[in-house]
């Protein structure tokens, strides 16, 4: 046997996923076990509403990662990054032009993740407008550019947190500051940074959030999104009676799924 047979191959790459940690593995395990395994929150029975319960409990230890001022009703639980990308993109947008008509345009950054980028074809096709805000040399948007795109007629501009190659961090405070002077909503896609680098929602001031679970050592098909200001456009984009279509990223395969996070996590 050579010694390059010997060599036991390292996982490096974390920073596109990560495999599970000891803890999270027996926590699936005892759901698993429980009597609380497939069970539907949604359901009236008494296994349903101890179900719930759960669900509930875990909804309000997450909300605390977001800082002390979010609620646990403006948590979204999804099935991965994803659908919680798609769901804020394309429902904000939509319910941003619900509420007032003339906003037909939306702006992402050129570096976003694909989750992000393979929405655009959607939004053109429902009749947005879509710009592309490029970063600097340094790979980071300058407020100042953002600045010359905006208008009165922006719906959303979608910037990410950290960007999954690059590792380079966005000034996500002021951007959103800047946003909201046209009136426009701002998400940001924080997978990549989530419980890396602190994210308050409110100093931030961003209206949505997306995080999952693929850099966290949990199981993968675990995400949501945090709405707050952005509450009311969401219900506007329900109001519109469009039916989500979830597009898997070109680096994920993720299905929608009605169910929400297990009771255990």
């Amino acid at each position: 046997m050579t010694a390059g047979q010997n060599r036991i191959p390292v996982n490096l790459d974390y920073a596109a996923s990560t495999p599970m940690r000891a803890e999270a593995l027996l926590a699936q395990r005892e759901y698993d076990d429980s009597e609380l395994a497939g069970v539907n929150p949604n359901s009236l029975h008494s296994l349903g509403r101890k179900a719930a319960t759960r669900l509930e409990v875990a909804r309000r230890e997450i909300t605390r990662s977001f800082g002390a001022r979010v609620r646990p009703s403006e948590i979204v639980l999804t099935n991965g990054g994803t659908e919680a990308n798609q769901l804020a993109l394309l429902g904000l947008a939509e319910g941003a032009r619900q509420r007032d008509r003339k906003r037909n345009r939306v702006i992402v950054s050129a570096i976003e993740h694909d989750s992000i980028l393979d929405n655009l074809p959607l939004l053109r096709a429902a009749g947005f407008t879509v710009d592309l805000v490029k970063p600097c040399r340094m790979g980071y948007i300058k407020p100042a550019t953002l600045v010359e795109l905006l208008g009165d007629d922006v719906a959303l501009v979608s910037i990410m947190v950290a960007n999954n190659e690059t590792g380079v961090v966005q000034p996500i405070r002021e951007l959103a500051a800047a946003t909201h002077t046209v009136g426009a909503l701002f998400h940001t896609d924080a997978i990549q940074g989530y419980l890396h680098i602190p994210l308050d929602v409110t100093e931030l001031g961003v209206d949505a959030m997306s995080v999952a679970a693929t850099r966290l050592a949990v199981p993968w098909h675990l995400a949501h999104s945090t709405l707050r200001a952005a509450r009311r456009c969401a219900r506007a984009s329900l109001a519109a009676d469009r039916r989500p279509v979830v597009v898997p990223a070109r680096k994920t395969c993720e299905r929608s799924s009605p169910l929400p996070l297990p009771p255990h996590l």
